[in-house]
């Protein structure tokens, strides 16, 4: 068989209703700057005072959304179901279709689609 294999992104609904598709990683914050193990990664700004400089990565692993909290502030939470789950600095966390992703005071929304 010869078809195209499709992969898998993550769109993330930011705050003013625009999306940000990632598509292997990306570093979101205020004025987020790439990891040095990273240097490719997406940059996504959210220009809002509860958000860390460089307060969340996000990864597409394999079809898979995961999520790390890069030590930010004021936490990180993903909310499946209307049940929240602290992000632990330093600690992947996998991410469900449809979840929120609360950083400090805004929320976003994580959708999976395939390119």
């Amino acid at each position: 068989w010869c078809g195209r294999r499709r992969r898998m992104r993550c769109e993330i609904e930011l705050p003013d209703g625009t999306t940000a598709a990632v598509q292997e990683g990306a570093v979101i914050g205020r004025a987020p700057e790439a990891l040095h193990e990273h240097p490719d990664d997406a940059l996504v700004v959210i220009d809002e005072p509860s958000v860390s400089k460089s307060h969340l990565r996000v990864r597409v692993v394999g079809g898979v959304v995961q999520v790390s909290d890069l030590g930010s502030s004021n936490g990180t939470t993903v909310i499946v179901d209307d049940v929240e789950h602290a992000c632990e600095p330093g600690v992947w966390m996998l991410v469900p279709d449809g979840a929120t992703l609360e950083l400090g005071t805004v929320e976003l929304r994580c959708r999976l689609t395939t390119t």
